[in-house]
């Protein structure tokens, strides 16, 4: 058994570059799953107030920025997500 290095991982990972592909309906990846699975149940709730203080537009995801950090909580460490897109707003065609 041989373990894994973090920072050899994650400099691989990031090589590795982005994909815009979806390889399959439901991820199977548990962490990636769950992602998904925020993305479905809060993504009306998150546009409320883009739409509300920005207008009718959305949040680039080429254009983006997102940071990982750990945040100590008393009841277990959590996963911190902060996301920051430029916002463009939708033009009539």
């Amino acid at each position: 058994m041989s373990c894994v290095n973090p920072r050899e991982f994650a400099h691989k990972t990031i090589d590795a570059g982005e994909s815009r592909i979806w390889e399959q309906a439901v991820p199977t990846d548990p962490c990636i799953y769950r992602l998904a699975e925020i993305d479905g149940v809060c993504g009306p709730t998150v546009k409320a107030p883009i739409h509300e203080n920005f207008g009718d537009g959305i949040m680039s995801a080429v254009d983006f920025d997102m940071s990982v950090t750990r945040a100590g909580n008393p009841k277990g460490d959590q996963v911190k997500l902060e996301i920051s897109g430029k916002y463009l707003a939708c033009s009539a065609w």
